[in-house]
């Protein structure tokens, strides 16, 4: 086998980077509002007294604030997590091409995709951070004080300055580096699992993705 040109890699790099951040995108979008209303319940129950249970929560938001009260501060998290979502599958996609040492056919091990998930966890924290803060701020607002993420964002920046925006990234980061080297790590370990015996990755269906992806989370 002839070896790989520098433009054939290049354009190699470029087809996985833009398949990355593709994939990661669109599974951003999707997990946003499928996951938005529970997280909003789950903010509202942290933050107040008022409900008894989490039906109760649900309810109270419905009769008092509209259906619509369930996607408050969607919009952090909706830029976020895509912007997330792309940055981790694209710093994961180059870590694991540093471990794999310019081999792009070598199977790493569990081991080397928990390493790998545990640095993309900085990157993980850098970009959450401020939408975690945002969405926090948006959902546990009763009275209509910020017009949205513009708004809350300028204010931030005008009283707290751009420190402000990052309140809280200490703890971000130390829950992100493990969440994530267990993500990945684990992620891969549940695809090993699903590879049928004498198969390879290429044998398993969306499905077997799908499962993976709930293990991994």
């Amino acid at each position: 086998l002839r070896p790989m040109s520098t433009l054939e890699h290049r354009d190699s790099f470029l087809v996985r980077y833009a398949r990355d951040v593709v994939a990661g995108t669109a599974g951003g979008v999707a997990q946003t509002f499928v996951g938005h209303p529970f997280d909003l319940v789950k903010v509202r129950l942290q933050t107040s007294s008022h409900y008894k249970s989490t039906m109760d929560c649900a309810r109270q938001l419905v009769q008092k604030e509209g259906p619509l009260a369930f996607f408050k501060g969607v919009v952090p998290p909706l830029i976020g997590t895509s912007v997330l979502n792309a940055v981790l599958f694209s710093v994961n996609g180059q870590i694991r091409g540093i471990l794999q040492g310019g081999d792009s056919s070598r199977v790493l091990s569990v081991k080397e995709q928990t390493v790998a998930g545990a640095f993309t966890g900085v990157f993980s924290a850098i970009v959450l951070c401020p939408v975690d803060l945002f969405k926090c701020r948006l959902q546990v607002q009763v009275e209509k004080r910020f017009h949205g993420s513009m708004d809350l964002g300028k204010y931030i920046l005008r009283t707290e300055g751009l420190r402000g925006v990052y309140h809280g990234f200490l703890p971000t980061l130390m829950r992100e580096i493990p969440a994530n080297a267990a993500y990945f790590g684990c992620y891969d370990w549940a695809k090993k699992l699903m590879v049928p015996e004498g198969g390879t990755m290429n044998d398993l269906n969306p499905f077997h993705y799908v499962i993976a992806g709930g293990v991994g989370g």
